[in-house]
């Protein structure tokens, strides 16, 4: 088993977009809780992820509170979900973020292979994607990774990283050599909206 926190904050429409994949593409069997972690959004996105959780097959976790960036949410995730005997791992996932289907099994397929690795980067990097399954997927160490992975509980037994409103993640990887990163790859078939060259998203993401 394993948590999800699915982390927004604004961009309402962003939002409904990756949300909405995550419900679709998302083998629920596999998972403990769901944490929805709202940072206090004024667009309109609090209201909708509120209601937007109803009627799924797992445990949720909702809640709206200003914490100030990605690594408040985590810690507050640390808090609301600890590690049990059958979760000892869960992936954060931004709400810029779309997660294609069979992305958790093969997620968690990869780190059983690599039960050395604390922490497993998925977003998109070199490309192009692979399919899922890939039997030739794996993972290369790195020093740090993106906002987005499998993180095992287990990387926060010394300490937590200290929020530095949007920053702090990269900083605290870095200073923390002992705890194991690596990407996947190759990579998933999982992209970020704020990176395609595209409408809406283009003017979404500028505005």
């Amino acid at each position: 088993m394993i948590d999800i926190l699915y982390v927004g904050w604004n961009r309402l429409e962003f939002t409904k977009a990756t949300f909405e994949a995550l419900k679709a593409n998302t083998d629920w069997s596999l998972v403990r809780h769901l944490h929805i972690h709202d940072d206090g959004s004024t667009d309109g996105t609090r209201e909708w992820l509120r209601d937007a959780w109803i009627g799924m097959p797992v445990n949720v976790k909702y809640e709206s509170l200003r914490l100030g960036g990605p690594v408040g949410a985590m810690n507050r995730h640390l808090d609301l979900c600890p590690p049990s005997d059958d979760c000892g791992a869960f992936v954060k996932i931004d709400s810029d973020f779309v997660v294609c289907p069979g992305w958790l099994p093969e997620l968690l397929r990869v780190s059983t292979m690599n039960p050395g690795v604390d922490i497993f980067g998925v977003q998109p990097r070199i490309g192009p994607p692979t399919k899922i399954p890939d039997k030739s997927r794996t993972v290369e160490e790195c020093r740090h990774i993106g906002g987005i992975g499998l993180i095992r509980y287990r990387a926060f037994e010394v300490c937590r990283p200290t929020p530095q409103g949007r920053f702090g993640w990269t900083e605290w990887q870095c200073d923390h050599p002992a705890v194991l990163k690596a990407w996947v790859t190759p990579d998933m078939p999982c992209f970020s909206l704020d990176l395609i060259d595209a409408e809406p998203w283009r003017t979404l993401t500028r505005t």
